[in-house]
């Protein structure tokens, strides 16, 4: 082999090893810096309960706190307090947070489900709602049920996003196993159920409730946001 390909080679090596040895720095920071956020985050939002799990995207982390601004950050908790409200399975995602004063996100995306039992909790909270209504999840959808003169009675619900509520529309009505629409119910019947609102209101300027899913054990919400400090997102 001439010289000019050893030489060749050699670098070629060195370089692979730098940076090897780069990656690895860089993932050490990456991982020091997520372990400092989970703890400020424990620290700094007592409305969040459980572990808080803090990752950092993109492919190298210093170019991106070299640019002042990280590509992606996500965190998870296990559940949140929000104006009285008890969520579970909460997951943050922000993009294009600046590493700088003042501290921005681009765009923000916050998914966390609302248990049966609190949607319970609100149903009973209601006076228009008659006593012994319970609420559930049936084969993927919402179901309030009831006794009327000692016959079953369960209606469909359908939970939409509507502005910083969750509006909660009857869509289906059965007494006795006899299926009727929801439209020719007395209103007497389920009482506010064809137009109950769960609130989640005094959010940021610029968030707004999105979008509203039914799981099993509860309905997960979506919560958007663009070009927000980070000082106004607060779970609580």
């Amino acid at each position: 082999m001439s010289r000019g390909w050893k030489i060749l080679l050699g670098t070629l090596v060195l370089l692979v090893v730098l940076l090897g040895a780069a990656f690895g720095v860089d993932r050490y920071l990456v991982a020091q810096t997520e372990a400092q956020l989970e703890e400020e985050i424990t620290t700094s939002v007592p409305e969040l309960s459980g572990d808080i799990d803090v990752e950092i995207g993109g492919f190298l982390f210093l170019p991106q706190v070299l640019a002042g601004r990280l590509e992606d950050v996500r965190f998870t908790a296990a559940s949140a307090t929000y104006q009285d409200l008890t969520f579970q399975d909460v997951d943050v995602r922000l993009l294009g947070v600046s590493t700088g004063e003042p501290r921005t996100v681009d765009d923000v995306d916050l998914r966390m489900t609302l248990p049966v039992e609190t949607l319970q909790a609100a149903l009973a909270s209601s006076e228009d709602v008659p006593e012994g209504v319970g609420i559930d999840v049936v084969d993927g959808e919402l179901v309030a049920t009831a006794n009327l003169l000692g016959l079953p009675i369960t209606v469909g619900l359908e939970p939409v996003a509507n502005g910083n509520s969750i509006s909660v529309t009857p869509t289906s009505f059965s007494i006795a196993g006899a299926t009727v629409s929801a439209e020719d119910v007395p209103g007497n019947l389920i009482g506010d159920l064809g137009g109950l609102d769960v609130p989640i209101d005094q959010l940021p300027e610029g968030v707004e409730l999105t979008e509203v899913v039914v799981l099993d054990g509860g309905v997960q919400v979506s919560i958007t946001g663009t070009d927000l400090a980070l000082d106004e997102l607060s779970v609580g």
